[in-house]
């Protein structure tokens, strides 16, 4: 079987890693438009520079918050 690694794969590899030596892994997920348009206005709202930066603070403002009573 031919090799079909191109330079950009060792690329990618190398920002992977250095992410993971910072403590970052990259997430692919996939969700609906609607779901999608309101990370972006919280994104847009808050004047952050990416998504993965408004889900983080979504996370980490569900993750402080006391928990529910029902």
């Amino acid at each position: 079987m031919p090799n079909t690694r191109t330079a950009g794969d060792d690329a990618s590899a190398r920002y992977r890693r250095r992410q993971r030596a910072r403590g970052a892994t990259g997430v692919l997920v996939h969700l609906p438009n609607e779901t999608i348009s309101l990370i972006d206005a919280i994104k847009e709202r808050k004047g952050l520079r990416s998504r993965g930066q408004a889900l983080q603070l979504l996370i980490e403002e569900w993750r402080d918050a006391p928990p529910r009573t029902a």
